[in-house]
């Protein structure tokens, strides 16, 4: 209990909410939620999720979804690691928006917003992708909202 406590703290004062920044990451192993526990293209299928047994996959786990800009797609992922995953975003500098979001419309305005705040250059042309995931140890401070992080940089699919 005391990690977790420290952990959520750790990453509450590390956030800065509705400000971009550029920040360095890890890297990170995504594996993509299997359809069938998926309503949707996004929403988990709760009851589907509890019953598998198959993965290591719990309904308070982080999750991270990849917007694809071009077809506006959206695939649902779980944090996994090395030896097993579908999506590898590499280490580096990441431009970073944290924000606080009551809605799916906030989210998409804020989406919106980060991507021209993002200052692009001549070899970083617009993304073809970003990464969206729910801040879930700081979300939990919140009553009436979630913190959401939107990112864009070096990623690559395996």
């Amino acid at each position: 209990m005391k990690q977790r406590l420290e952990h959520m703290l750790s990453i509450q004062n590390s956030l800065h909410l509705n400000k971009t920044t550029i920040q360095d990451r890890p890297i990170r192993y995504l594996k993509q939620i299997p359809h069938h526990l998926l309503k949707g293209e996004t929403e988990l299928d709760f009851k589907q999720i509890v019953h598998q047994k198959e993965l290591d996959l719990s309904l308070f786990e982080e999750r991270y979804y990849v917007i694809n800009l071009q077809d506006d797609t959206t695939i649902s992922y779980y944090v996994s690691n090395e030896h097993d995953y579908d999506v590898r975003l590499d280490a580096g500098s990441y431009a970073v928006k944290s924000f606080l979001a009551g809605d799916e419309e906030k989210v998409i305005e804020e989406i919106e917003a980060f991507l021209h705040e993002v200052p692009f250059t001549q070899e970083s042309a617009q993304p073809s992708s970003i990464i969206l995931y729910e801040n879930v140890p700081v979300s939990v401070t919140y009553q009436n909202s979630m913190v959401y992080t939107v990112e864009q940089g070096a990623g690559n699919r395996r």
